[in-house]
C-alpha cells in the first residue's frame, strides 16, 4: 500500500505540529517554508547584543494536563526548563497599587484593603480566578475519533464548573469590573484582561475560571525563548522522518476539479500531495491565490466581522503614545503608564484615569549585558524586564 502525502505550506507552530502529526499517522509529509529558519511569529532575532522575543509570553500546560502531553509529543519538553511566575502583574495609580498574584489569601487581602465596600465582590472575583478551571476537560482527540470513555471524561472535568457557566456564561470582564464601587478596582480587574496593547472587547467572564493557575501557576516561561521552542519540534519532525524545505517560497495552489492536489514554488517547481495544508496567511490563501472563489458566508463573515473592535484604533494610538513619551521603568521589571480611558459597567468610556500596568520580570532571558532594565529613550523605548528587548522601528530583517 503506498503510502499518502501531505503537504504543508508554513513551518510555524501550526504547520510544524501538522507535520508532526502527519508523520505519527503515517502519512509522507512535506513542509515548504520562505524564510530561512522555522518557526514562524514564534521567533526572536538578535541586534547589537539585545534579544528581542516577540512571541510565547507563557506556554500552557507547561506542567500538566492534555497540553502537556501534546507538547511531550512535539519534543518539546525534553530538556526544557520553565520559569514560573508567583503574579501576572501589577497596577497602580499614583500610590494605589494591586498585585495580582497567585497566592489567594494575599490577592483577597489586597482587594479588601483597597475597598472594603467592594468586599463582597472581591472575594466572588478571588473565588472564580483561583477555583477549578476548564482545562483537564480538553481533549487532543477530535470529536469522530473520541470514544465513549473520552466522553464521560470530558464530562466529569466540566462538572465543577457548570456552576460558573450559568453563573456567568453571558457576562464579560468589562461588565463584571463595573460593578466595583471603587473606581481604581473597577480599571485594575478589567485590565487584568482588556489593556492598552491587547485590547479584549467583550472578553467571557467565564474564561476567567482558574484562570491564575492555568495561565500562571501551571504555564511556564520557557526558558531559551520562544525560538528554541519552535526549533524543537522542527527537530521533531524531521526526526519523524518529515521533510522540512526553507526558502521554499509558494506562489500557487495547484487545483484540479475543484480540489487542491499540490502547490507550485516561485521557482516554477511543483509539489504535488493527496492532501494540502496551508498553514500560512489565510487572507493570502483565500483571497489572493484562490481569487476568492471558494468563499462562503462564513469565511466571509469572518475577515468583516471578526477583526473589528470598537476601540482598535484608539488602543493603538493610546499605546504609541505610552511608548513615545510616558514609559517608565525600574531596575526589576517594565512599567508603562497607561491613559486610558475607563469604563463603566456597560463598556462606555467615561473619565480617564490614568493607571500603569507593571509585568513581573522574566528570569528566563537576558540581554547580552545580563542585566535587566528599562529606559525611555525619548519615542525609542527599550524593555527587557518581561525577557524582551524592544526597540520601535526594528524589524526581523
Amino acid at each position: 500500500m503506498n503510502e499518502k502525502s501531505i503537504v504543508i505550506v508554513g513551518a510555524g507552530m501550526a504547520g510544524l505540529s501538522a507535520g508532526c502529526y502527519a508523520r505519527m499517522n503515517g502519512y509522507k509529509a512535506t513542509i515548504l517554508e520562505m524564510h530561512s529558519i522555522p518557526g514562524g511569529l514564534c521567533t526572536a532575532w538578535t541586534r547589537k547584543g539585545y534579544t528581542f522575543d516577540i512571541s510565547m509570553h507563557m506556554l500552557t500546560g507547561s506542567k500538566s494536563g492534555p497540553l502537556h502531553d501534546m507538547w511531550r509529543e512535539l519534543g518539546v519538553m525534553e530538556n526544557r526548563q520553565f520559569h514560573y511566575h508567583s503574579e501576572m502583574c501589577t497596577i497602580e495609580s499614583g500610590s494605589r497599587r494591586l498585585s495580582l498574584c497567585t497566592d489567594r489569601k494575599r490577592l483577597e487581602e489586597q482587594l479588601l484593603v483597597l475597598s472594603p465596600a467592594d468586599a463582597e465582590l472581591s472575594r466572588e472575583f478571588v473565588r472564580l480566578v483561583c477555583g477549578p478551571n476548564m482545562m483537564g476537560a480538553m481533549s487532543l482527540k477530535p470529536a469522530e475519533l473520541a470514544t465513549p470513555s473520552d466522553f464521560l471524561r470530558m464530562s466529569l472535568a466540566i462538572l465543577p464548573v457548570l456552576g460558573t457557566f450559568r453563573r456567568y456564561g453571558k457576562q464579560t470582564i468589562q461588565e463584571f469590573a463595573g460593578r466595583f464601587q471603587d473606581s481604581f478596582l473597577r480599571e485594575a480587574i478589567r485590565m487584568t484582561i482588556d489593556g492598552p496593547g491587547w485590547p479584549m472587547v467583550r472578553f467571557p467572564m467565564v474564561a476567567m475560571a482558574g484562570f491564575f493557575k492555568s495561565s500562571i501557576s501551571e504555564s511556564g516561561v520557557p526558558r531559551g525563548g520562544s525560538q528554541q521552542v519552535a526549533y524543537a519540534v522542527a527537530e521533531r519532525f524531521k526526526k519523524l522522518g518529515g521533510d522540512l524545505r526553507l526558502r521554499a517560497r509558494v506562489a500557487d495552489v495547484l487545483v484540479e476539479n475543484n480540489r487542491a492536489v499540490g502547490v507550485k514554488l516561485a521557482d516554477g517547481g511543483e509539489v504535488r500531495a493527496d492532501e494540502v495544508i496551508w498553514a500560512g496567511d489565510g487572507h493570502r490563501l483565500i483571497f489572493d491565490i484562490l481569487g476568492g472563489r471558494y468563499v462562503d458566508d462564513k469565511i466571509r463573515r469572518m475577515y468583516d466581522e471578526w477583526t473589528r473592535s470598537d476601540r482598535s484604533s484608539t488602543s493603538a494610538s493610546a499605546w504609541r503614545g505610552t511608548c513615545q513619551g510616558n514609559l517608565r521603568a525600574s531596575a526589576s521589571s517594565s512599567t508603562g503608564r497607561l491613559p486610558w480611558p475607563a469604563r463603566n459597567g456597560s463598556g462606555s468610556r467615561s473619565s480617564t484615569t490614568p493607571l500603569t500596568r507593571r509585568w513581573p520580570p522574566r528570569a528566563s532571558r537576558r540581554s547580552k549585558s545580563g542585566t535587566r532594565a528599562a529606559t525611555n529613550t525619548g519615542g525609542n523605548w527599550r524593555r527587557t524586564g518581561r525577557a524582551t528587548t524592544r526597540k520601535r522601528n526594528v524589524s526581523p530583517n
